[in-house]
Order: structure tokens, then C-alpha cells, then sequence
């Protein structure tokens, strides 16, 4: 069980957003900006995979812990109970793997 108390079912993954980078300094940033780069965000690590995730593929395309890449705007965010925010997203929507 990850920390988050959200657990993925079908085909769906929990990922977590890697941090964003404060290119302009945080206190020139405003909630709505960084919101913004939080959903254009494409890579993140994987908490947790739903139990249909890849069923009708060879092999998984990633597993949890490892860093990936995403479909851009994929999924939708959530608030865990640790205060985090994370992604859900669908299977098809993981395009690579990547080291950390």
C-alpha cells in the first residue's frame, strides 16, 4: 500500500509528478502558473499499477518505482491523504522509461 490511499483499479496507474523547476524563482510564480506547469508535466515516477494495466501486451511497459514518460495532459490530479498531488492515467499512456 503506498502512502497516498489511492489505489488504482483496471487499466490505470498512480504516478507522482516530478518536481517542477523554479526557472523564474518561486515567489515570481503564481498558484495558477504553477498549476499550469503541473499539468503540461510529463514525467513522473510510478506508486502503484491497476490489475488490468497491460493485460493484452507481452509486458508491462514500466513498473512501480520506475521514472517515466507520459502523454502530455494524460490523465487527471488528486490530492492523496499525505497532502501530495498525483496523476492518474491509463496504461496506453506510458511511452518510455527513463533513468533517474
Amino acid at each position: 500500500m503506498n502512502s497516498s490511499g489511492i489505489t488504482p483499479k483496471g487499466y490505470t496507474l498512480l504516478i507522482e509528478l516530478d518536481p517542477v523547476s523554479d526557472k523564474e524563482g518561486f515567489l515570481a510564480k503564481t498558484e495558477q502558473k504553477i498549476e499550469a506547469e503541473r499539468l503540461s508535466q510529463t514525467n513522473a515516477t510510478v506508486i502503484a499499477i491497476g490489475p488490468q494495466a497491460w493485460k493484452e501486451e507481452s509486458e508491462p511497459r514500466c513498473q512501480v518505482g520506475d521514472k517515466i514518460i507520459f502523454r502530455l495532459y494524460a490523465g487527471e490530479m488528486k490530492t492523496g491523504n499525505d497532502g501530495k498531488k498525483y496523476r492518474i492515467i491509463d496504461d496506453q499512456s506510458v511511452y518510455a522509461t527513463k533513468e533517474a
